[in-house]
């Protein structure tokens, strides 16, 4: 795996489930990935404004009523950013439904483990790297 050094933005309003996704991607030998993590909405924007984000791991919690509306503003700041949807089970039409708005996946948060999370989160940067280059400026 490249060892370019990778920005992740977590945007999860659960404190104790984004440590468990930082513990998964800070396992030995991954000092290449960096991550960032907010618990709101506005947080967010800032910092895919700031830019240099390579992949947004985002749980639809974080999202105010109508959710569909927060998700678009950070659909459009995002730029080109791949944005993955980290959500449970009882989520996921709503996590389906952002694919359709524009996100790139959707993971159900039970079913990830660390090494498996790692792969994706490059896989899913590296896919979205091709395809820019693919399109052109």
């Amino acid at each position: 795996m490249e060892q370019k050094h990778l920005k992740i933005l977590l945007m999860d309003s659960n404190p104790k489930e984004a440590r468990l996704i930082r513990e998964m991607l800070h396992q030995p030998g991954n000092s290449w990935l960096e991550l960032r993590h907010v618990e709101e909405v506005p947080l967010g924007l800032r910092c895919l404004k700031e830019g240099g984000i390579d992949i947004v791991l985002m749980d639809l919690s974080i999202l105010k009523k109508p959710w569909t509306e927060s998700f678009d503003e950070v659909l459009e700041k995002a730029q080109g950013v791949p944005i993955v949807i980290l959500t449970g089970m009882e989520n996921e039409e709503a996590a389906l439904d952002a694919i359709s708005r524009g996100a790139r996946d959707y993971v159900l948060k039970e079913e990830v483990d660390g090494d498996w999370l790692v792969r994706f989160v490059y896989h899913t940067i590296h896919q979205n790297r091709i395809r820019r280059q693919a399109s052109g400026p």
